[in-house]
């Protein structure tokens, strides 16, 4: 006679906020970086100068360095001191980190081929100037991908409009995030020159 099993009881299920925790977000803003170079390599398969705007920890530049290794140039800007210094802790040889603003960016016009900006757009001080120094240092065949949450503050035709505005086409719109109720919360444009 086969041996009776207990049956399975399951916990009640907790609310996505109880489960949220530091660990959680980590996951979800590596995933995120993960996807972010994942679609920017495949709008510009062999970039050889790639530029990272509010480039932050560094992750992004990371991923992108495993991506596209035989790049010339892998840089990233960020306008805090400390954040840089976190991001040069661990960043690889190949990458150089600057201290610059959006707004203001270090580089001769046409400098790069893949210019990518995630989750950094909200606080820059100025986007409209930062989306305009954005089309100038893209190259005439290169890419600008700009990744950021839509809301009820900055939704998706905003974020289209300031693109436009800089003198960019946004070629598409891609959801790399939902929320819950399958609204999108991060988006991707795809723009050129």
């Amino acid at each position: 006679m086969p041996a009776e099993r207990a049956p399975l009881v399951l916990p009640p299920p907790r609310s996505p906020r109880a489960q949220y925790d530091q660990g959680e977000r980590e996951r979800s803003h590596h995933k995120l970086t993960e996807r972010a170079a994942d679609l920017a390599v495949s709008v510009l398969p062999m970039p050889l100068r790639v530029l990272d705007v509010g480039c932050g920890d560094g992750w992004l530049l990371d991923e992108l360095v495993l991506r596209v290794p035989y790049a010339e140039v892998h840089a990233g800007v960020d306008p805090l001191a400390a954040v840089l210094a976190t991001a040069r802790q661990t960043a690889d040889l190949r990458v150089s980190l600057i201290r610059s603003a959006a707004e203001a960016l270090p580089f001769d016009s046409a400098s790069f081929d893949l210019v990518v900006a995630v989750r950094s757009l909200a606080y820059w001080a100025d986007p409209r100037a930062g989306c305009a120094e954005l089309a100038r240092v893209v190259s005439d065949h290169g890419k600008v991908v700009v990744v950021d949450r839509v809301n009820g503050r900055r939704g998706a035709g905003d974020i289209a409009a300031l693109l436009e505005a800089a003198g960019l086409e946004v070629e598409r719109v891609e959801t790399l995030r939902r929320s819950p109720l399958l609204r999108p919360q991060i988006r991707a444009f795809i723009a050129s020159r």
